[in-house]
């Protein structure tokens, strides 16, 4: 996939990925959010974001705004709830048509214990909030044409009930899923 204009990254991490990028897509700038960390350089930047936050995610997308993102990958708190209103923001108000959003760690959906960054994690393979389950509502509204009115009607509730911005839903040409990983192409 050739990236002509700017990457956004969600999630610093020990800044790894800022090498890769520069490596793969030397001529493109690297945006990262973080919740704990703001670095300024000539290749990237790091802005201070707390995925968990719509004011703050907001604030960050208005600060972005002006910028040609054409690419955007989700590696943050690996939490649904925040993968879904970082998609609603991110996708729906930065991402260029036609380009890649990837959420990846989705292995946290079938955690039924544990924490990702300090987060309890109680999903589990038929949990109502997994990513991965409400990722295939997605799919539905994507092929809605072939539905019912009423059947367009429930599953447009149920996809906000839960989480998902129905503008930026609308937007989905089409979604992948992969071993950990789901593409969300715009």
């Amino acid at each position: 996939y050739d990236i002509k204009n700017d990457i956004l990254e969600i999630g610093y991490g020990n800044g790894n990925s800022i090498n890769f990028w520069n490596y793969i897509y030397p001529n493109s700038f690297l945006n990262i959010i973080d919740k704990d960390f703001e670095i300024k350089d000539k290749n990237f930047q790091v802005l201070k974001c707390n995925q968990s936050s719509i004011k703050t995610l907001s604030y960050t997308a208005n600060l972005l705004k002006e910028k040609s993102i054409d690419l955007i990958v989700d590696d943050g708190s690996h939490l649904p709830e925040h993968q879904i209103i970082t998609f609603n923001i991110f996708f729906n108000d930065l991402l260029t048509p036609g380009c890649p959003y990837f959420i990846e760690d989705i292995e946290t959906s079938y955690w039924k214990r544990g924490n990702t960054y300090g987060y309890p994690t109680k999903y589990g393979i038929n949990s109502k909030k997994s990513i991965i389950n409400i990722s295939l509502l997605l799919i539905n509204w994507i092929n809605r044409e072939f539905l019912t009115d009423k059947e367009k009607y429930k599953l447009s509730n149920l996809i906000k009930l839960a989480g998902f911005n129905i503008n930026a839903v609308n937007k989905i040409k089409n979604i992948g899923f992969g071993k950990n990983i789901i593409c969300i192409t715009k």
